[in-house]
């Protein structure tokens, strides 16, 4: 699923208490994988993809931590 231009995977109870799962730079959300299915039997699980990496797109931005972090706030939303 893609919002606002990052791709992100959400598995799990909508109910749940959520966990959010990011990768470090020069990775993507795919390395979260094998822990995504097995927690999210007891937690909504939201793993995604930062700005230019894996399926998201390079969001214009000054590509600072901050704003991939507002980018991430956003999606969250």
């Amino acid at each position: 699923m893609a919002h606002n231009q990052l791709f992100f995977r959400d598995e799990g109870p909508r109910d749940a208490p959520a966990v959010v799962l990011l990768h470090s730079l020069a990775t993507h959300g795919e390395l979260w994988a094998f822990q995504q299915s097995v927690w999210s039997a007891c937690f909504r699980v939201l793993s995604i993809d930062l700005p230019g990496h894996g399926r998201s797109s390079h969001v214009r931005g000054d590509d600072s931590l901050e704003d991939m972090a507002a980018q991430v706030l956003g999606t969250l939303d």
